[in-house]
């Protein structure tokens, strides 16, 4: 319901991701099937939302279709050795006007052959896999005990680029590094600010955070995000939190949200 809901709302553009995020907690998001909703959203613009014809194809495309089973996909956790922190920075983005535009451009890049890759587009369904892999690899390798905690703890006090190149964590942040440039790139090809300079400067200053595996801008982009990816280990994390804090070209308050395994719930009032 809460999917098609903003589907709805966001004029049936989006991937979703942060509404099923919030419902299952941190996992790999594969998007509904773009043949799931037309039908329906059609029906909504032509019919009275309230009207019984609009509610019983809501009901079907609701209770018949396997929400949780088609697009939650493991893993469902963080590696335990990193931790994600996220700020607001001072200033707005027009999500769905963004990703119109990019879907725009998309198309116009598709049609001129339908038989080759689409640049950027293409490049960035593959690192994302990629990324999807490291962090299934590092949830394999990374062990518990003394030995562990030390490697993490050494990792922690040493910026990315000084990490042994054959280590998982170096492997995964030149994985999103990796992301970052198509990500600008395609933004640039769009006509679409999904890394603007601003943004590149926030994320490159974060970046030199020792125990920073990435710093990037969220979700579909723009000015008023950014996400980063560290070793979890306090000092780390209040380095970070330092260099927002003082940043001076941007207003970027950190916000108290972390990986979870779990995402809405009710708790039951207790006496």
């Amino acid at each position: 319901m809460a999917q098609i809901s903003h589907c709805y709302a966001q004029g049936k553009v989006g991937s979703g991701f942060d509404v099923s995020a919030a419902c299952h907690g941190t996992h790999v998001y594969r998007r509904f099937p773009i043949c799931l909703l037309p039908d329906l959203l059609q029906q909504l613009d032509m019919l009275d939302s309230h009207s019984d014809s609009a509610k019983q194809a809501l009901h079907n495309i609701v209770e018949t279709t396997p929400w949780a089973e088609n697009m939650v996909r493991p893993p469902r956790d963080l590696p335990s050795p990193l931790q994600i922190v996220l700020a607001d920075v001072r200033g707005g983005s027009e999500s769905p006007s963004m990703a119109k535009k990019v879907q725009i451009w998309k198309q116009k890049e598709h049609m001129k052959d339908p038989l080759v890759k689409i640049s950027h587009w293409d490049d960035l369904k593959a690192l994302n896999a990629k990324a999807i892999a490291v962090f299934q690899k590092i949830q394999t390798v990374s062990g518990s005990g003394d030995d562990a905690t030390q490697l993490y703890d050494t990792l922690a006090t040493q910026v990315a680029s000084e990490w042994p190149k054959n280590s998982v964590l170096s492997e995964l942040s030149a994985v999103f590094a990796e992301i970052r440039t198509h990500m600008k790139q395609m933004g640039e090809a769009a006509g679409v600010p999904i890394e603007p300079d601003e943004q590149t400067d926030l994320c490159n200053a974060t970046m030199k955070v020792p125990g920073v595996v990435t710093a990037l801008v969220p979700g579909a982009g723009g000015y008023d995000a950014v996400a980063c990816v560290y070793i979890n280990r306090p000092d780390v994390l209040e380095n970070i939190g330092a260099v927002w804090a003082n940043y001076k070209d941007k207003i970027v308050c950190p916000l108290g949200l972390q990986a979870s395994d779990c995402g809405f719930r009710l708790d039951e009032k207790t006496e």
